[in-house]
């Protein structure tokens, strides 16, 4: 039965007033407060979104995992800023399948599944439309009932040929630089936009506009990944500082450092779209641009950690992540890295795991290939056992941790994961860091 305007607007003034009461009471940090706010929350899902009031902001304990409420003025907007916690999906919690829907002997514990997106297959032409039956379609109408799904969103080498040229437009001599990844057993290339322009990144911005405005309020899409900035991998603070020939082509197309760091920020802003979906930040300690080669600038990384998680950016929708978790598993405390003097003692890897955590959840993280992990001594199952530790609500695994023939150490049993899925949803309103000693499983 539809609610008359007049009954609308009582309900509307009596919620703003309970959300004043219970402001009080949570500062005060009594049961009460918080009995209220649940109460408040089923009150809007009767009013809806546009009836909403900021919520109150609880900051975390030093080395909480807790998330932080939202606080902003804003909470209504669909063209970026703050909304309300309550109205965000709920976080991808346990083990994903990094390439596709999980066997069906694992979908009991495994629920969740990637879907790569190039840019190149979503928006083929620049403009104002997404192209129809595209890859995320295709997957909606695959998804198995239960199924949750993140987008990997692809920028970078798979960017649409349009993308590469903007900046550049009006010069016919132009190519877009090479840029190659050599960590890996082959040399990967690939062509790159120029991601530290203002007109690209306002090209992204758009893009996610677009992208949200179809698919945000899907409920089988669980969480997006931030690509804006990336090269070769979805790793948008790599700049692939190796081979030397990367160095050449930035110098040969205008790459600047004050463009590449407003691109990072540029990206995570693009995001705010997403207003109902969680984006995923994959962090490195960053490649910092010297003008002839890189040096690595982990504060600039913590810097972004802390915009990404401001509550007039994307708060409690930014999901700290790490796509290559198994080959430097070191963290700290969180009073290691708020003492400056410590910094040049602390491994720039361990320094940004332990931002991560002591930023709160949403964290979720991605292994390293099977060979890295086993020239790493580890298995699978330790690392996920460390990723729980480190306060993660979700793990994805390479490929082989469903295949009882893997001679890595990635495999993992049904009920493994299922013991691991418990371990991950506690993490969710866990409290502290966990001392990690080894690997115990």
């Amino acid at each position: 039965m539809a609610i008359k305007k007049q009954s609308l607007k009582r309900i509307k003034h009596n919620y703003r007033v309970c959300i004043k009461k219970a402001e009080r009471f949570l500062k005060r940090k009594t049961l009460l407060g918080f009995v209220l706010l649940f109460a408040i929350a089923g009150v809007s899902l009767l009013i809806g979104s546009h009836a909403l009031s900021p919520v109150v902001n609880v900051e975390p304990e030093q080395g909480s995992l807790r998330s932080p409420a939202i606080t902003c003025a804003d909470t209504t907007s669909t063209s970026g800023g703050c909304v309300d916690f309550a109205s965000i999906k709920p976080p991808l919690t346990g083990i994903i399948d990094q390439h596709n829907i999980p066997q069906t002997s694992y979908q009991p514990a495994v629920t969740s599944y990637d879907v790569y997106v190039p840019w190149s297959n979503t928006q083929p032409t620049n403009g104002n439309s997404i192209a129809p039956n595209n890859v995320i379609d295709k997957a909606i109408q695959a998804n198995p009932q239960g199924m949750r799904i993140k987008l990997l969103l692809e920028a970078g080498q798979y960017a649409p040929n349009w993308a590469k040229y903007l900046g550049k437009e009006n010069d016919p001599t132009y190519v877009p630089p090479t840029i190659c990844n050599d960590k890996g057993a082959t040399l990967k290339c690939g062509t790159m936009p120029r991601f530290w322009d203002s007109g690209y990144q306002n090209a992204y911005t758009n893009y996610m506009k677009l992208l949200a405005a179809q698919y945000d309020n899907n409920p089988a899409i669980a969480q997006v990944d931030i690509a804006g900035c990336m090269t070769i991998y979805d790793e948008p603070f790599i700049r692939e500082a190796t081979p030397a020939s990367n160095t050449s082509e930035y110098q040969r197309t205008g790459f600047t450092l004050a463009g590449d760091q407003q691109c990072e920020k540029s990206q995570i802003d693009a995001h705010k779209y997403w207003v109902h979906t969680p984006s995923y930040l994959a962090l490195n300690p960053y490649q910092s641009w010297t003008g002839s080669g890189f040096n690595t600038n982990e504060d600039f990384t913590e810097q972004l950690i802390d915009y990404c998680r401001d509550p007039k950016e994307l708060g409690n929708r930014c999901v700290l992540g790490n796509d290559s978790i198994g080959k430097n598993l070191t963290y700290y405390t969180c009073a290691d890295i708020t003492n400056a003097s410590k910094w040049p003692t602390l491994a720039d890897y361990g320094r940004m795991y332990t931002k991560m955590a002591c930023s709160g959840a949403p964290i979720a993280l991605l292994s390293a290939t099977p060979t890295k992990i086993q020239n790493s001594g580890n298995t699978e199952a330790c690392i996920v056992q460390w990723a729980i530790g480190l306060g993660a609500q979700s793990v994805e695994p390479p490929k082989g941790y469903d295949d009882p023939t893997d001679t890595t150490g990635t495999y993992m049993t049904v009920a493994q994961i299922a013991g691991f899925d418990t371990q991950f949803a506690a993490n969710t309103t866990s409290s502290s860091l966990l001392p990690y000693n080894g690997c115990s499983v």
